[in-house]
């Protein structure tokens, strides 16, 4: 049924989507060595997630996807997004969007990274809130997406950026107290978008 429903809404966002100063658009191969560096300024994941990027992640985004652990799973309902820097056209993020997960109204986030250069600038604010109004513009009610209970600064982005509502924990290395654990979050869309239509 949930299939069947998908493959007749197709609600995925737009391949390209601009805000005042980003260009979010697909990631594309072109990209991968900028992506790696990314990734790699993210010097406190073992830290907080305890692993750091596997190889070959970038790679594995754009080419297969990300997809989450379920039977259906399927690479038309995943987006890799990059984050353009309108200033300079430097790439200065990545987000990574699940359509119809762990229901199909939500609009799931895998990953999201800013460069740690351009931390701090209110970029990470900016995806989200385009994210948002496309998720809406195309049905969904909620974005959802899980944090690692150790990674205090991205508990604090997320709750600022309106993911405020625990949906579940699940536990790392098998105890609930272990820092490794995951929150899983939502946030829910008040947008009122709807699609033009060029009848």
């Amino acid at each position: 049924m949930f299939i069947y429903l998908w493959n007749t809404m197709k609600k995925v966002i737009s391949e390209r989507v601009e805000t005042s100063s980003l260009i979010i658009r697909e990631g594309i191969t072109m990209d991968i060595q900028f992506l790696n560096k990314i990734c790699e300024s993210w010097d406190d994941k073992r830290l907080t997630e305890g692993h750091d990027f596997e190889p070959g992640f970038i790679e594995k985004c754009i080419n297969e996807g990300d997809l989450p652990p379920i039977s259906d799973a399927s690479k038309e309902r995943y987006s890799f997004k990059v984050a353009i820097n309108k200033a300079n056209t430097e790439i200065i993020g990545f987000i990574d969007l699940y359509h119809g997960y762990p229901d199909s109204e939500t609009l799931w986030i895998s990953t999201m990274v800013i460069d740690s250069q351009h931390k701090k600038k209110g970029y990470g604010g900016e995806i989200i809130e385009a994210v948002a109004r496309e998720a809406a513009i195309n049905g969904y009610k909620n974005l959802g997406l899980g944090v690692y209970i150790q990674n205090l600064t991205g508990l604090r982005f997320w709750f600022k950026n309106g993911f405020e509502k625990i949906i579940d924990i699940t536990k790392g290395d098998n105890n609930f107290t272990s820092c490794y654990s995951v929150v899983k979050l939502k946030k829910e869309i008040k947008y009122q978008y709807k699609k033009s239509c060029h009848c």
